[in-house]
């Protein structure tokens, strides 16, 4: 089908609205472009969301089985160490109790000897109470303290 228009200023007007309906068209076009372009990049953002989420759980989770691992692994040492040191004194300190009380005094004075080996090596200073020291005053005719 052809239309003409017999006058002139009727095709001009009828030509606008044609020209105003082809670019309000193509501004749709557009915009439902940019929406699904939008909409594609929000989608990829929110999967690669996903994935950095998983990869620092599993990265969590692998930090706390190699935690785990190195704690398993220093506890065993140290069971071994005191299995030694307890089986090792069977014959000369013959009560369990006795050789388990050793045990927990060498440990303890190696942890000590630990500490003052840090207090010496650093700049720290380290400060005592009479009563950590198991000090004991005698300050003549009175009590002591």
């Amino acid at each position: 089908t052809k239309f003409d228009s017999i006058e002139r200023e009727t095709a001009l007007i009828l030509q606008n609205i044609i020209a105003e309906t082809i670019n309000r068209l193509n501004n749709l076009a557009k915009a439902e472009s940019t929406n699904q372009i939008n909409a594609a990049k929000m989608q990829a953002n929110i999967e690669l969301e996903r994935e950095r989420t998983n990869l620092i759980r599993k990265k969590a989770h692998n930090a706390k089985l190699e935690s785990q691992s190195t704690g398993e692994s220093a506890g065993s040492k140290m069971l071994r160490a005191a299995q030694t040191f307890i089986g090792g004194l069977n014959q000369s300190v013959p009560d369990l109790d006795q050789r388990v009380d050793l045990y927990q005094l060498q440990e303890s004075l190696k942890s000590r000897n630990i500490d003052t080996g840090n207090l010496a090596s650093g700049s720290a200073q380290l400060f005592l109470a009479p009563k950590d020291l198991n000090l004991k005053l005698n300050m003549g005719s009175g009590p002591e303290l």
